[in-house]
């Protein structure tokens, strides 16, 4: 938006390409490739109406996996820090729940170059941006708090 006078540009923004690229491992991630793989209608590609209307249905697809509170907790969604990682209020506020209450928690997590997987435990250590979660009957697990979609209470498990 740098071609933008300063005082029309937003001062936030939901950036559809940001959301795809923490939750979505992709060969590539143009507008095109991304509606193929999440089987989107794009009927004229580099047509206004056409690629508006495919980036609301790509939006629509795409935060719900983030399950976020509100508009912020997505417009706080990052790729590509290096140097200072910010966490998502909303994650770091439920990390902080999770520890505080041992509960038993399923994160869903993408790290660079994976697809998003399911982490099943318990908080064991929080100093961000890292995380332990201690898994049953495996090792514990660090990760980066940036890379988690979600988070979620686990199901009770049910006796076989």
């Amino acid at each position: 938006m740098s071609h933008m006078p300063e005082r029309l540009a937003p001062a936030f923004a939901l950036d559809t390409l940001v959301l795809a690229r923490r939750a979505l491992r992709a060969d590539r991630y143009t507008l095109e490739s991304l509606c193929r793989s999440l089987e989107i209608v794009l009927s004229h590609a580099h047509r206004a109406e056409s690629d508006a209307r495919a980036t609301a249905s790509l939006f629509e697809k795409l935060a719900p996996m983030f399950a976020p509170r509100d508009a912020r907790d997505l417009w706080e969604v990052r790729v590509g820090q290096h140097r200072e990682i910010r966490v998502r209020t909303a994650i770091a506020a439920r990390i902080e729940r999770a520890l505080a209450d041992s509960e038993r928690v399923q994160l869903v997590v993408r790290q660079g170059g994976s697809a998003p997987r399911t982490i099943r435990g318990v908080v064991e250590h929080w100093e961000p941006p890292h995380v332990r979660v201690r898994r049953a009957n495996a090792t514990p697990v660090l990760l980066r708090a940036d890379r988690i979609l979600r988070i979620e209470p686990c199901a009770p498990e049910r006796d076989h």
